[in-house]
């Protein structure tokens, strides 16, 4: 196989909209997700470009979704309420 190079800021942006706008919140969406994820920190870690993710908040995920964190007057939840009927996959990586 022959060897390509890809810009990897590319890939997180395009992962990163994909974990922050794709629509469904069914099991098979968040596997999807998932493997997103796990692909992209396996990028990342390989070529020494992770710099870690935060979790996406309601105001920042389509309005029928689960956010990655919960948080009540621009304050983030205590442990565990802050994550309560969230979505681990809905975070935006750096």
């Amino acid at each position: 196989m022959s060897r390509k190079t890809i810009n990897v800021d590319q890939v997180v942006d395009y992962v990163n909209d994909i974990l922050k706008n794709h629509t469904l919140d069914d099991n098979e969406s968040i596997f999807y997700r998932h493997g997103m994820i796990i692909v992209l920190e396996e990028i990342l870690h390989r070529t020494n470009n992770y710099k870690g993710y935060r979790y996406l908040q309601k105001d920042e995920v389509p309005s029928h979704c689960a956010p990655g964190v919960r948080h009540e007057s621009g304050h983030i939840l205590p442990y565990p309420e802050r994550f309560e009927s969230t979505d681990p996959t809905r975070r935006q990586y750096y």
